[in-house]
C-alpha cells in the first residue's frame, strides 16, 4: 500500500454559543483508506472574544467536547448512555499520541464523516474544522520514496503580514533555490500577533501568542501537481503543520524538487470583527537534503 497521504478536511463551520452543538462534516471526494486514529479537530474563538477571555482560550479545542462521530450517518464511533460528551482534546493537533484506536477504514466517493462538537461559553462563537489523513486509490502503483539520509538545510518562506482578520488567506511561498529532496511531513507553519498591532484591550491578543495563533490551512500545493488539502466543498484544515506537534499527523511524503519549484500554503485566521486582532504575520519552513553538487 502506498504510504503517501493527503489530508481530507471539512469546510469551516461557524458555531453558536451557549452549548449549542454544531457539526463538522467531511465529504470524501475520492476513494481510499482513511486513518481515523489521526483525526484532528480544531476549534478557535471568533466573535465575542474579549479581554475577559484569556489568550490561551482563543484556541478552544482543549475545552470542547465531541458528542457524536458518524460515518455515513450510521456507524457511530462515540458511545455511551445518557448523552455522552467526550473530551475533544484527544483529537488536538499537539497531542502526544493517538488515544483512541479507531483503525483504518475504506471510504468511497461521497461517503461522509460527521463530528458533532460542543463548546459551552456564553457570548463566544467559534470556528471549527476536522481533518483525517487518506491514502487515495489514485496513488496505487506510484513509486514511494524514503527521505534520504544526509546533512540537511532549512528552507524558509518570506514573512507575510496579514490585514483585517476575516478569513482572508495569506499566501506563504517557498521558492527552492537548489535541487534536492524535501520532507513535507516536517513542514512547519507559524503565525503570531505583531507588537505594532497589539489590540489587547479588545480581545487579549498580543505578540506573546507566538506560535499559538489558531490559524487554519486553506490550501497547500507543491508545484501544481500535489494538492495536499482535499475534500468536497471548500475544505479548510486545522493547522497540522504546527511546530509544536508531537507526532506526524499526516504523511505527505518525500518529494524531489528542483531550483525554481514553489511550495505555496494559504493560511487564514478567522476573527470576525475589526475590533479584534488587527494584524498578524506568518511564515513557514521545510527541511531539504540538497544534492551534493549543490550543497
Amino acid at each position: 500500500m502506498p504510504r503517501r497521504e493527503v489530508l481530507v478536511s471539512s469546510p469551516l463551520q461557524a458555531t453558536a454559543d451557549s452549548g449549542t452543538g454544531f457539526v463538522c462534516t467531511i465529504t470524501f471526494n475520492e476513494p481510499g483508506v482513511v486513518d481515523l486514529d489521526r483525526m484532528i479537530v480544531q476549534v478557535a474563538a471568533a466573535a465575542g472574544a474579549t479581554a475577559g477571555i484569556s489568550q490561551s482560550a482563543h484556541e478552544l479545542t482543549r475545552i470542547s467536547r465531541v458528542t457524536s462521530m458518524l460515518l455515513n450517518g450510521s456507524e457511530q464511533f462515540v458511545k455511551g448512555r445518557n448523552t455522552p460528551s467526550a473530551p475533544a482534546i484527544v483529537f488536538h493537533r499537539r497531542r502526544a499520541d493517538n488515544f483512541v484506536r479507531f483503525g483504518r477504514i475504506r471510504v468511497s466517493s461521497n461517503d461522509t464523516l460527521a463530528v458533532t462538537i460542543i463548546f459551552i461559553q456564553t457570548a463566544v462563537t467559534s470556528n471549527a474544522s476536522i481533518a483525517v489523513p487518506l491514502v487515495p486509490d489514485r496513488f496505487a502503483g506510484q513509486t514511494e520514496y524514503n527521505f534520504p539520509r544526509g546533512p540537511e538545510r532549512y528552507v524558509g518562506s518570506p514573512e507575510v503580514v496579514g490585514g483585517d482578520i476575516d478569513g482572508t488567506a495569506l499566501a506563504l511561498t517557498i521558492t527552492f533555490d537548489t535541487d534536492g529532496w524535501i520532507d513535507l511531513g516536517r513542514l512547519v507553519v507559524r503565525a503570531s500577533a505583531l507588537t505594532a498591532y497589539d489590540n489587547t484591550t479588545a480581545d487579549g491578543w498580543d505578540a506573546s501568542e507566538g506560535n499559538n495563533l489558531p490559524i487554519f490551512i486553506r490550501s497547500a500545493i507543491l508545484r501544481s501537481d500535489y494538492q495536499m488539502i482535499v475534500g468536497a466543498g471548500t475544505p479548510i484544515a486545522p493547522n497540522v503543520f504546527d511546530a509544536e506537534r508531537r507526532m506526524r499527523l499526516v504523511d505527505l511524503g518525500a518529494h524531489r524538487v528542483t531550483a525554481g519549484d514553489a511550495l505555496v500554503v494559504n493560511v487564514a485566521l478567522y476573527e470576525e470583527t475589526t475590533t479584534q486582532l488587527d494584524n498578524f504575520s506568518a511564515s513557514m519552513g521545510v527541511p531539504i537534503l540538497p544534492d551534493k553538487k549543490a550543497a
